[in-house]
């Protein structure tokens, strides 16, 4: 993922050049430059004003500071930059100054504009723009990351003595396997492609358009456009992996890391061909370092070498159980509300991890949900000894906690949690509310915020173009949600709920006509 680090180093540059574009010379480019490096967001402006101008006295040096960010807000105002002004005497609250408003407008507008212009044309582009992707779940997946070294040991293993091959880390869902892959690419810079079907990045042709671009950019491949038809088999990919063997040292190898096989459309390729149409050969120290949830069948035929790491087997669980000691003892360390908790129920800190360790099942997703209902107050009258034993049962504990199982059940509630399920990317938190008045719900935003605020812990949330939105964390709930028994209980149709979601989109778009 090496386009993160160049896009980081074009930062400087923008700022510079935005500095010339709006004619901001002298003391104005020292405040445009320097309020306006993300490095100094958090800095107060009058800091900033004394390490640019330690000459002048201090009350000079935060007035004039303040003078000139003033103008640099107008002009930028006319560029079509949002402005706030004043409603009255007085500051205006916190994270409502003018310059926040054109900070963010500069890196969330104005930035990725330019960025187009300075981008190379082509394969290379769509591999910047692919690893951007995949960039917020690296970041997510590797926070707080803990062990698993013998997960990369067994890897390390495989590269080292196969001549090339295929490695598949296979578990259950909230296991873990996205996060080692995703730790695996943060410490070796691997080209990566992560499957997601709620991502709505799951098909076929994505993987190799992502891949082969990936591989065009990292290895300075002379194409500038992907040959016509590329995303529909595997030709091309098996080309680009034959050319980069070849120039690969004795000491060099070449991994691809692949996560979650089983989230792949399977009708978006050819059903006899291997999923994701992998190659049945590999060339000389060629690698793909891959995961697969349990018990799903995949078509995957080939002659190189190959190895399955179960990730439940026996042979690793006291390795396993001791990442998770080890994760619960940090995030307590981290957390007082944790800490509160354990002395509240009279317990030591050890006895806690032990007991929480056990029943979580070696789960990390259980500990993830479980540790945040802790720290949210949802468990502030239970014992440990009452909390869910395992993923699936803190699944159905939440599902009748948060009220849907109640006779007769809260449709609105259940229908914002399935649109959250059915729908195919992520969603605006205004377009859900629409689709709830829809319906006729006279209190469209304050349920749908309740039911936000209590499924946070399902949820990924994200900002783009002052907007927020939400779709399923992990695949595992929503096909929870979506069981026959589960579906038949809630009382939901799901053609209903799709029915819903595109007649309100039709409302929207035509009006009462």
């Amino acid at each position: 993922m090496d386009f993160q680090d160049a896009e980081r180093k074009l930062k400087p540059r923008f700022l510079e050049e935005m500095a010339t574009h709006y004619s901001f010379f002298d003391k104005r480019r020292d405040v445009f430059l320097n309020r306006f490096n993300k490095e100094n967001v958090n800095k107060n402006s009058n800091v900033i004003a004394e390490s640019l101008w330690d000459s002048e006295e201090s009350v000079n040096q935060g007035q004039t500071f303040q003078d000139h960010l003033a103008k640099v807000c107008e002009v930028l105002a006319c560029d079509g930059c949002p402005s706030v002004k004043p409603s009255g005497p007085g500051r205006l609250p916190k994270g409502k100054e003018p310059w926040k408003k054109a900070f963010k407008w500069l890196w969330e507008i104005k930035f990725p504009e330019w960025l187009q212009q300075q981008r190379p044309d082509g394969a290379t582009a769509l591999g910047m723009d692919w690893c951007r992707k995949f960039k917020a779940l690296l970041d997510t997946k590797t926070e707080g990351f803990v062990g698993r070294k013998y997960v990369f040991d067994a890897i390390e293993d495989f590269l080292t003595n196969k001549p090339k091959g295929y490695f598949t880390i296979e578990g259950d869902p909230g296991m873990g396997k996205s996060t080692i892959l995703a730790e695996y690419v943060r410490l070796y810079n691997c080209v990566a492609h992560f499957n997601e079907h709620l991502g709505n990045i799951n098909r076929t042709s994505q993987f190799l358009e992502s891949v082969c671009t990936q591989l065009i950019a990292k290895y300075h491949l002379p194409y500038s456009q992907l040959p016509e038809g590329a995303n529909q088999n595997n030709a091309f990919l098996v080309q680009l992996l034959e050319e980069i063997s070849e120039q690969l040292k004795p000491d060099e190898r070449l991994v691809i890391v692949v996560d979650a096989l089983d989230e792949v459309d399977q009708d978006s390729q050819d059903k006899d061909a291997n999923i994701l149409y992998l190659p049945r050969y590999l060339p000389k120290n060629v690698y793909f370092v891959m995961t697969r949830r349990r018990g799903v069948e995949l078509q995957f035929v080939v002659d190189t070498p190959k190895h399955l790491f179960d990730l439940m087997a026996e042979e690793y669980a006291d390795l396993s159980l001791q990442d998770i000691q080890t994760y619960i003892r940090q995030r307590v360390n981290e957390r007082e509300r944790l800490r509160q908790w354990i002395n509240v129920s009279n317990l030591t800190v050890e006895d806690f991890i032990t007991q929480l360790a056990n029943k979580s099942e070696n789960n990390f997703m259980y500990l993830r949900c479980v540790l945040g209902d802790i720290e949210d107050g949802i468990y502030k009258d239970s014992s440990i000894e009452s909390l869910p034993q395992g993923l699936e049962q803190y699944y159905k504990d939440h599902w009748q906690r948060m009220g849907m199982t109640t006779d007769p059940p809260e449709l609105t509630k259940l229908r914002i949690v399935y649109i959250l399920s059915e729908t195919p990317k992520p969603i605006p938190y205004d377009e859900i509310i629409g689709i709830i008045k829809y319906t006729g719900e006279q209190e469209a935003e304050v349920t749908v915020q309740y039911v936000l605020d209590k499924w946070k812990q399902f949820l990924h949330k994200s900002y783009l173009y002052e907007q927020t939105f939400y779709r399923l964390y992990h695949d595992s709930y929503r096909r929870f949600v979506n069981r026959k028994e589960i579906v038949e209980k809630a009382g939901i149709k799901i053609k209903e709920i799709k029915a819903l979601m595109a007649n309100s989109i039709w409302q929207d778009l035509l009006g009462d006509g």
